[in-house]
């Protein structure tokens, strides 16, 4: 649950994309822009279930691709 408490630790933290995952650390379901965070926070002071806001596809990283459309993946 996305409360007053966790977007102020998450803020203070200083990162631009939080990871979300489900249970464990190598089960990332997905990426939270800052953006979304506070666009939600600006508009409610109630808690909001992370499940109800839209997350960004986590970039996969292989082998064989070039360094520069990594780079473009990751911006």
């Amino acid at each position: 649950v996305l409360d007053k408490k966790l977007i102020n630790t998450i803020l203070k933290a200083g990162h631009s994309r939080i990871p979300i995952y489900r249970k464990t650390r190598h089960h990332v379901i997905g990426v939270l822009p800052i953006k979304t965070i506070l666009k939600k926070a600006a508009g409610s002071t109630d808690p909001v279930a992370i499940s109800k806001l839209e997350l960004r596809a986590v970039p996969t990283v292989t082998t064989d691709k070039p360094l520069f459309e990594m780079l473009h993946l990751f911006r």
